[in-house]
């Protein structure tokens, strides 16, 4: 950790928190994580957002700030698994530090309080002396309170942006997609290219798509979306297809290549997939109350001769369509 970046952190928690308190805003991770951030300048929209909040509703509430650190200080859509559990110790441990921090302030109050009512009383001056000892020994635990949590804030600080950093390293990476870590739609087409040179007749592609996303996105928000496309990716990862390559090409749709494989074992495995997933049930995470259920609609079909790697994508697109347009949940092939 550098001296200057310690400084400027610092400078910024020195705004934040006032700010805070000002407003009356809780001391959770994500209040202090978004306050952090609107305190540094460095995201206009963000400060644009909070600053028409706070002139309507006179502060910000959690729900609300809770929404904002996902969209401006760390994008969930970007992080995988790994990140997630990063993430979620970050949060824990600025937990622990809050809720000591809101003891010590809690305890500040309480000393304040106290010191008042003695000096409202008729002798007050005989206990001017301990009233100032009483608030000297309050406030410095305070500081030191405070001092230990900046502290802390500092490190919660750098290893969001050390995440922050890794994430975008992941979206620089032109074959990956940043969402699941699986290969995007240009390294689909590179194997494409690769393996259409020795395939004969038995080079196969599968479209699988997440039938109805739009509708349990809107139903249950984007980040359930989000969850079930991953999830997707998992339940068709672990079906360990040999020879074959998984990326995401767009949405909730995935690609599953597979080299060697004819036509009619393709359709079987495909089926084999739309079942299992079609037996899926996806819950709540913290009910266990069924959310909804997954299905897909699977187009497959296997290059022909010499056919071009744009057209057997074009083709086995048209054969999802058709498994759409006949009802979902089914496969559609030539």
């Amino acid at each position: 950790m550098q001296d200057e970046g310690l400084k400027e952190a610092n400078e910024i928690l020195r705004k934040a928190v006032p700010l805070m308190q000002r407003l009356n805003i809780a001391p959770t991770p994500y209040n202090y994580g978004v306050c952090y951030e609107y305190s540094s300048n460095r995201t206009p929209k963000l400060n644009k957002l909070m600053d028409a909040t706070i002139r309507t509703l006179g502060g910000v509430p959690d729900y609300l700030t809770k929404e904002l650190f996902h969209q401006f200080v760390i994008d969930d859509s970007q992080f995988n698994n790994e990140h997630q559990d990063k993430i979620e110790a970050l949060i824990e441990a600025s937990q622990k530090g809050s809720k000591e921090m809101q003891s010590s302030l809690d305890e500040l109050d309480d000393v304040l309080k106290k010191s008042k009512r003695v000096l409202d009383r008729a002798d007050r001056q005989k206990h001017v002396e301990k009233v100032l000892t009483y608030l000297e020994k309050g406030t410095q635990k305070a500081i030191q309170s405070t001092v230990k949590f900046n502290e802390s804030l500092n490190v919660v600080r750098y290893e969001i942006d050390a995440l922050k950093s890794e994430i975008e390293a992941l979206k620089n990476n032109v074959e990956l997609d940043p969402l699941t870590q699986h290969y995007n739609q240009k390294g689909l087409e590179r194997y494409m290219y690769t393996w259409k040179q020795g395939a004969e007749d038995d080079l196969s592609l599968m479209l699988i798509d997440i039938d109805r996303l739009q509708g349990i996105i809107k139903q249950h928000g984007r980040r359930a979306g989000t969850s079930l496309i991953r999830y997707l990716g998992k339940l068709i990862k672990d079906a360990n297809v040999q020879n074959s390559v998984l990326a995401r090409v767009e949405g909730g749709t995935y690609a599953l290549l597979v080299n060697e494989l004819e036509l009619s074992q393709a359709t079987g495995l495909a089926e084999q997939l739309r079942e299992k997933m079609s037996l899926q049930k996806i819950r709540y995470k913290d009910t266990k109350k069924e959310m909804t259920r997954l299905t897909v609609s699977i187009g497959v079909a296997t290059l022909i001769g010499d056919e071009s790697v744009s057209s057997l994508l074009a083709r086995t697109r048209v054969y999802l369509e058709n498994a759409k347009h006949r009802g979902r949940n089914r496969i559609s092939s030539n």
